[in-house]
């Protein structure tokens, strides 16, 4: 087995991470209603107008996801989403916008100061 070690910036990892919890939450609350209303990705594709082969690759996390395209999934199953930001605290972010230099941080898995969830509406 081959062994790699792989940097990104710090700007990279957060957006990355936050990309992936909220395809997570998607994932979940499709989960969710495919189990109690037996929703298919053919019928949410029809629902938005596009096809189910993009829905899935779209689920799947294989294509990226824009605002519009997470809010339109979620109205399609009956969820709303909800994002809210909070201020990194003090001393915690060693990249503020201020700083003019680039540093490289290890892929890790770490908590991000975002935070998604998903109501049923």
């Amino acid at each position: 087995m081959s062994l790699f070690e792989l940097e990104i910036d710090e700007k990279s990892q957060v957006g990355s991470q936050f990309m992936a919890k909220v395809a997570s939450e998607i994932r979940r609350a499709l989960i969710a209603e495919k189990k109690s209303r037996k929703i298919t990705q053919q019928a949410l594709a029809e629902k938005i107008g596009t096809s189910r082969a993009v829905i899935n690759r779209q689920v799947q996390g294989l294509e990226n996801l824009s605002a519009r395209r997470i809010a339109e999934l979620l109205w399609a199953i009956g969820w709303e989403p909800h994002f809210e930001a909070r201020k990194i605290p003090a001393g915690e972010n060693q990249h503020v916008a201020t700083e003019l230099t680039r540093q490289s941080v290890k892929t890790s898995i770490s908590t991000t100061n975002a935070t998604v969830t998903l109501k049923a509406a």
